[in-house]
């Protein structure tokens, strides 16, 4: 006997939103903040592609966002970092990025953190940070200045001169953006786009002054200008914009560069720069910034893109 998981009337749905996807502007996606990855419906990412999305969680009051206290808390008296990236929706063919209003792809958490008191958003338009802390405000501002995902001298290349840790949490290497940054740093081929997408930053008019502290500091004589629609005309809703272009993350053999990364796990855990940890009940990664550095410069010192071309690593004798 053959079942039918897709009943009905969720197909005749699917046909009326394709009929009618046309006609509106805006998509507003409703999930349950307890499960916000699986109760999404995977139809919607292309029934909605090139709109505009708000996404609602619903049921947030019962999410789980003790972990948030707890890093708040630990790190009241230093600085706590959370990616709060766009690249999954900020692109050429919806090029808006806004601190204040565009969601983060990686995760609920992130999601959560950046809308607290005292966190601060930075203004690169697909790889932000969001940090609390000492010095937040300092350690995040010119983001919007790089013309790469983690451009060499950005905060993710100045966690190895901080004493950054990373912290994985529940997932391995193929999330750590921080290894992404260690190769644009050693300059390894192969890893980015050759051609930069024309992206923009925007900010509300009422930003401009930064009284609310949620954003890093930011000159407004450099490149701000009253934004413009796409009839040419300037935008009657007092916002500013900033035109800036930046390249991607590429690599033509390997469409996910990040996920070859886990073939430098062991070889962290032996050097020492990455413990077994447990945050809660995740099981999770504990990665020195600076350690994980100078294992992955030793490691492609003699091919430089042996992570994705090699299907085993090793660390050299040195």
């Amino acid at each position: 006997m053959h079942f039918q998981w897709y009943p009905g009337h969720m197909t005749k749905a699917r046909r009326m939103m394709q009929e009618n996807i046309k006609l509106i502007d805006l998509v507003i996606e409703l999930v349950d903040a307890r499960i916000p990855v699986s109760s999404r419906n995977p139809d919607i990412d292309e029934l909605g592609k090139n709109k505009a999305r708000l996404i609602l969680l619903n049921k947030s009051d019962l999410a789980e966002e003790r972990c948030n206290d707890a890093w708040m808390e630990y790190f009241k008296d230093g600085l706590l970092l959370l990616p709060t990236h766009t690249w999954k929706t900020v692109n050429a063919d919806n090029p808006v990025y806004n601190p204040q209003t565009t969601p983060s792809c990686v995760g609920l958490l992130t999601n959560m953190f950046m809308k607290r008191d005292g966190v601060i958003r930075s203004l690169h338009p697909t790889h932000s940070m969001a940090g609390y802390g000492k010095n937040a405000a300092e350690y995040l501002a010119g983001e919007e200045y790089n013309n790469t995902p983690c451009t060499p001298g950005g905060c993710y290349d100045r966690l190895k001169d901080a004493g950054g840790k990373v912290l994985l949490v529940g997932v391995g290497h193929e999330r750590n953006t921080y290894i992404h940054s260690v190769e644009e740093v050693l300059n390894v081929p192969n890893r980015l786009s050759d051609m930069p997408m024309e992206l923009v930053i925007e900010l509300l008019k009422e930003d401009e002054d930064n009284k609310d502290k949620k954003l890093p500091y930011y000159n407004m004589a450099d490149g701000w200008k009253k934004c413009i629609d796409s009839n040419g005309e300037y935008d009657n809703n007092n916002k500013l914009c900033r035109k800036v272009y930046v390249r991607k993350h590429y690599n033509a053999q390997q469409p996910h560069i990040s996920e070859d990364f886990v073939k430098l796990n062991q070889i962290f855990l032996d050097s020492g720069v990455v413990k077994k940890v447990k945050f809660g009940d995740a099981d999770s990664l504990l990665c020195d910034a600076k350690g994980m550095f100078n294992v992955v410069r030793h490691v492609i010192a003699q091919d430089p893109e042996c992570i994705v071309t090699k299907d085993t690593l090793s660390m050299p004798e040195y």
